[in-house]
């Protein structure tokens, strides 16, 4: 119930503790056990992909939704030699995805149309995408822990996967 409430109502440690009856330390070692737990249920990606050409699907829809967080602050060198900060996301000034990944085309400056080639292809991803942008929105409305993360960055992954299996499991989708 403690693992629940903390990904559904976003209670602090200090909470969950005084309403279980339980220390602090206790209250933040239990959502850990919990996010570990449900995390290693989840379907590793190759498995998935695996799975998805199993099944004959041409495409995948992939989602880099940025997940607020407020511990962002870790200094690190880059590969110039530069300060910068391990986890900032800053604009890229190309997409960078890699051979396959396939991008809706920007609107060309100056007020020049795309041509209908192009248009009808951006319209067709715009379509496709929105499956992937409509699962992302049901975690994020259903678990609030995903809405703003007060734990490290290095745990959003696992706690995105134990709320996909959450999920999976009140749907009803075995993975």
């Amino acid at each position: 119930m403690l693992g629940l409430r903390w990904f559904r109502d976003r209670n602090t440690s200090e909470a969950l503790a005084r309403d279980h009856g339980i220390s602090r330390v206790t209250a933040y070692r239990y959502a850990g056990e919990f996010i570990t737990v449900l995390a290693d249920q989840a379907c590793q990606l190759s498995r998935a992909l695996e799975r998805v050409r199993d099944e004959g699907f041409s495409h995948v829809i992939l989602d880099g939704t940025v997940i607020p967080c407020d511990r962002c602050k870790e200094p690190a060198v880059s590969v110039k030699g530069e300060a910068i900060d391990l986890w900032y996301s800053g604009k890229a000034h190309t997409h960078g995805a890699g051979i396959g990944i396939l991008i809706p085309v920007k609107q060309p400056r100056g007020g020049r149309e795309l041509d209908v080639n192009t248009r009808t292809r951006n319209a067709i991803q715009h379509s496709l995408r929105c499956l992937g942008e409509r699962g992302f929105a049901l975690l994020t409305g259903r678990w609030r822990i995903l809405q703003h993360i007060t734990a490290s960055p290095s745990k959003i992954g696992d706690i995105a996967r134990a709320a996909l299996v959450l999920t999976h499991f009140e749907y009803g989708y075995i993975t």
